[in-house]
């Protein structure tokens, strides 16, 4: 992870205007390293908040389906679309957003107060894909189907914003073109990591000992003090640019790395669907 070092400076207490130049260069690189700290943490936070979610809903829509291979593939459809769609569009939007570590909080702020609202939405979802089931006299599969549309746009909106919070946050902590790859490659892992502690918490914890609600409540709890936490950083550090964009190139050369580019895209997609 790239948190910024420093080497302990003795400063007086109180005002510390007086102290050395390099003491108080050192006091401010120790602040901005605690800074990029807690927004790691904040990631980490942010990936186990996403798996609690998935797990909970998950029981839901077993209740909601009555068939458990219809709620894991609603479930992962919309979180896999929603990751998809959210890391397209806020990956194009970051460039244009004034303060990125604040529109990372707000992103997650978005999460906490949507999901506690997803159990009266799916009731009303219920009443929405039974209405129709009657009026149209759809068959099982067709009632699956239309069962299936409706809970994924809704789980939809939650994981777009799950999905744009990578790119956001990786372009803001990436200052030079050459740091984004380290940096991505280590707020996924980071953010992976944490699924995995939410994934245990959520199934061998939080579930058996609070139920659906209270669980579900927990999670969001968590995202709107990660947002408050990022929403706090951000006023106290300047927003950080985009990475620069990459040199421009030939028009040959600009062709072979966009078929290469395409192809590179292609194959990954095809590796996600196996």
């Amino acid at each position: 992870m790239p948190i910024v070092l420093w080497r302990k400076v003795g400063l007086p207490s109180g005002d510390t205007s007086s102290a050395p130049l390099g003491a108080r260069i050192s006091v401010v690189v120790r602040l901005r390293s605690t800074g990029f700290a807690l927004i790691w943490l904040c990631f980490f936070l942010s990936g186990a908040t996403g798996l609690v979610y998935q797990v909970v809903w998950l029981r839901m829509l077993g209740l909601v389906f009555g068939h458990t291979v219809y709620a894991i593939t609603t479930v992962l459809a919309a979180f896999m679309a929603g990751l998809a769609l959210g890391s397209f569009v806020f990956g194009r939007l970051a460039p244009r957003l004034g303060n990125l570590v604040a529109s990372y909080g707000w992103l997650e702020i978005g999460i906490g107060l949507y999901c506690p609202t997803i159990p009266l939405l799916l009731s009303a979802a219920a009443w929405g894909y039974l209405g129709l089931y009657t009026w149209l006299g759809l068959s099982y599969n067709a009632f699956s189907l239309v069962q299936f549309g409706l809970v994924f746009l809704l789980l939809l909106v939650p994981t777009t914003l799950m999905g744009g919070t990578l790119p956001v946050l990786s372009q803001a902590l990436a200052r030079r073109e050459l740091e984004v790859g380290r940096t991505v490659g280590a707020l996924y892992g980071l953010n992976t990591a944490g699924a995995v502690v939410g994934v245990v918490l959520a199934g061998y914890f939080l579930l058996p000992a609070f139920g659906n609600r209270a669980t579900l409540l927990c999670a969001a709890f968590a995202n709107l003090a990660v947002g408050g936490l990022a929403l706090i950083l951000a006023r106290k550090r300047r927003p950080a640019s985009a990475a620069e964009p990459a040199v421009a190139l030939g028009g040959s050369v600009t062709d072979r790395v966009s078929l290469g580019g395409r192809l590179t895209v292609a194959a990954l997609a095809v590796s996600g669907g196996v």
